[in-house]
């Protein structure tokens, strides 16, 4: 892991731990990931705003629960045309519920 990331505080570690979990062409939820983290989804969105390498820990994957690509740091075009790069494909904005990754529950230990 990016000694960056390494010295952020456990839960932004844990979140940059889980984006590295998903697969390439599937995408999670602000809500996937705030589930596994014991989180709120507004605070992971909050969290990925300050991901400070974008190339490395893929916050591009993460959308809304219905799907709808949101924000980005590197705006909007650029989140979609990272997303089609991985494979996934959107019908206005919005990703199929077939391209959703699950994460498995885990007890983060440090």
């Amino acid at each position: 892991m990016s000694k960056t990331v390494f010295h952020q505080d456990t839960r932004k570690r844990r979140l940059f731990q889980l984006l590295l979990e998903i697969p390439q062409g599937k995408v999670v939820s602000y809500g996937e990931l705030a589930r596994v983290l014991g989180s709120y989804p507004r605070g992971v969105a909050s969290m990925l705003s300050s991901n400070p390498e974008q190339d490395i820990f893929p916050c591009y994957k993460v959308v809304s629960s219905s799907g709808k690509i949101s924000g980005y740091n590197l705006g909007i075009h650029e989140k979609i045309r990272r997303l089609r790069a991985d494979g996934i494909e959107m019908v206005d904005w919005t990703v199929a519920q077939a391209d959703f990754f699950r994460l498995s529950p885990r007890n983060f230990s440090d």
